[in-house]
């Protein structure tokens, strides 16, 4: 059931704004909230977030939260698969260590169902929740009676992140083989083997294959790939809940997972993000996949042993012409129940003060790239396509023009592209990949299309 509520299909897949928008909000939250909320007399508070590659920034984050309130805030980072035992522990005990509880939204309909938070609508009866904020499949209500995330339910929790899967691979390995970034498994799996013959490093692919009881972990790889073949969990959410994964899709997820778990580690069930971001960064693998929150430590020279060999690209599909989905995750914020009435009021303050100004950040991101991509004529969902692909940080305009001039100068060399089609050149995509498109062609570049074109 959690997991399903992961999966888009690609084909509606639209740019959701998560978060609530604006500074206007911060001046509205300002005139709805009750004075008591609103002056909370707490001065700290304590939260717990989960080990993961975001969390650096999350807590510059925090300390914005500390310059603008003065409250001091406890942060307290756990293991991924310590976090839902640490607040089962805290809902137990006769008083609460935490303020605010962060969980995966695996967990927000056994929070909600045991009553372990509380609707923010109990905590503030003005409260109104902002439809800019993506629900992730609405995991954060929950309509007590039909036992199920209904939108006519309570809110019970927020969103902290998004966060999906993307594909990393070894640039110098990848041209030491002759190999080509993978559109399908089955071309990754291909690119494995035959770096497994070559003998270069420990792992061929690395993958998230750990069996957290407390967690998704290799649930959620198995759910990127069922989504890569079309695949789904139940037959329609909220109304027909048959079982479906043991459908062909999900028979084909299985038995690929299986095939690239070979090219892994032997001890699977030690296999977390972290072992697979560790992998990574230390050179011992060729390919894998893991969160996209992870790119910017791949090539940074202070953790990366192979910074700027480290490419990245869209997950593969299960198949040249299957329709795949996206799978997209997130952390719920809640109010546990137990606090008092001023912890309550520090916990809410909290909650949607990260919401309001994360939301801020996002939307100026998008706005950026918005203008960026229309400038160079893409559309934002190319743009932000672009972005992941290439790790950038964001989209510049200057740097697509460049490239097109490029591409326009080296066309009768290079292309091989259909007119009007926007496959790129293989040849162009190599080059791509070395950077050597990021300025106007020389003559040994120009050469160097030319043999590759060869090949």
């Amino acid at each position: 059931m959690q997991n399903e509520r992961r999966i888009a299909m690609m084909k509606d897949m639209k740019w959701r704004k998560v978060g609530v928008a604006g500074t206007a909000f911060i001046a509205i939250l300002a005139t709805l909230l009750p004075t008591s909320i609103a002056n909370a007399e707490v001065t700290k508070i304590t939260i717990q977030t989960n080990q993961s590659p975001w969390v650096e920034a999350y807590k510059k984050l925090i300390l914005d939260y500390t310059k603008e309130t003065g409250v001091q805030v406890d942060v307290r980072v756990l293991p991924y698969p310590e976090m839902r035992p640490a607040l089962v522990a805290d809902i137990q005990a006769s008083n609460r260590t935490y303020d605010v509880y962060q969980y995966d939204e695996l967990f927000a309909h056994e929070f909600a169902a045991n009553k372990w938070v509380k609707p923010f609508k109990q905590v503030d009866p003005n409260f109104k929740l902002d439809p800019n904020i993506g629900s992730y499949g609405n995991f954060m209500y929950w309509n007590a009676a039909k036992k199920f995330s209904d939108p006519n339910g309570d809110v019970m929790s927020m969103p902290l992140n998004g966060n999906t899967n993307v594909f990393l691979y070894r640039k110098d390995i990848y041209e030491k083989l002759d190999l080509k970034v993978p559109t399908t498994w089955d071309e990754a799996l291909a690119n494995a083997a035959k770096i497994k013959d070559a003998n270069l490093v420990k792992y061929p692919y690395v993958m998230r294959t750990q069996a957290a009881a407390s967690g998704s972990s290799v649930t959620y790889d198995y759910t990127h790939i069922l989504a890569s073949y079309g695949g789904k969990y139940f037959n329609k959410e909220g109304e027909d809940w048959n079982p479906v994964v043991n459908s062909k899709e999900g028979l084909a997820a299985a038995t690929t997972m299986r095939a690239l778990v070979k090219y892994g580690p032997s001890a699977t069930n030690t296999i977390g993000q972290a072992q697979v971001i560790a992998a990574m960064l230390a050179g011992d693998a060729a390919q894998g996949h893991t969160v996209f929150a992870a790119a910017n430590q791949m090539n940074n020279p202070a953790l990366s042993k192979v910074a700027g060999k480290i490419g990245f690209a869209v997950m593969p599909k299960g198949c040249a012409t299957c329709n795949p989905g996206i799978v997209s995750g997130t952390f719920a914020l809640s109010v546990p129940v137990g606090l008092t009435p001023e912890r309550e009021k520090a916990a809410y303050n909290y909650i949607t003060w990260i919401e309001s100004k994360k939301a801020q950040i996002t939307q100026t991101v998008i706005n950026d790239i918005a203008k960026q991509a229309n400038m160079a004529g893409w559309t934002l969902e190319d743009a932000l396509k672009e972005t992941i692909v290439r790790n950038w940080q964001s989209f510049k305009a200057d740097w697509v023009a460049s490239k097109t001039t490029f591409a326009q100068q080296v066309a009768d060399i290079a292309r091989t592209t259909v007119p009007g089609k926007k496959e790129r050149d293989p040849a162009l995509v190599k080059l791509d990949q070395d950077k050597l498109i990021t300025k106007p062609p020389s003559l040994e570049t120009l050469q160097k299309i030319a043999m590759l074109r060869t090949k």
